[in-house]
């Protein structure tokens, strides 16, 4: 953590002049730019949620092999780490998980919509009180419904 804070640390200058070009930029294409972002920080929530359950099963197989068995001790007496296909096998989730969320979840462009000639906003709180009542003898009863002959 301490490396993390002294490298932005020296280099708050660059980050600040980096932010001041991409936000306006942000702000011009926000139409695009912003459900784009929104999509990268979804996926990755997922990509978390998935390495901290694939870290949770792998340090409950490491403990239970630990516990069970002699075979996993080294001669040092710690136990074996991680195996090696580990961070292959992320990666293939990963890949499935981009491509379940770009099947179930496609990225859309926000747009305005625009009321319906009619449905634009009107003068009155409650436009139905002051509506006009239906016409009388047009063969409707007082549910509204056709009479039947």
């Amino acid at each position: 953590m301490e490396l993390v804070l002294e490298h932005l640390k020296e280099h708050a200058v660059l980050y600040g002049l980096g932010a001041a070009c991409i936000l306006p930029l942000i702000f011009v294409t926000k139409r695009w730019s912003v459900p784009f972002i929104l999509y990268t920080v979804e996926i990755a929530v997922y990509f978390t949620m998935m390495h901290v359950l694939i870290w949770t099963l792998v340090r409950l197989a490491v403990w239970f092999k630990d516990k069970s068995s002699m075979r996993a001790l080294r001669e040092d007496g710690v136990t074996e780490g991680t195996p090696d296909w580990l961070m292959w096998f992320e990666l293939v989730l990963a890949a499935i998980i981009v491509g379940l969320v770009m099947r179930y979840r496609p990225m859309k462009t926000q747009r305005k919509k625009r009321p319906r000639p009619g449905q634009g906003r009107t003068m009155m709180k409650n436009p139905r009180k002051y509506a006009m009542p239906p016409l009388p003898g047009k063969g409707r009863g007082k549910s509204g419904a056709k009479r039947r002959r």
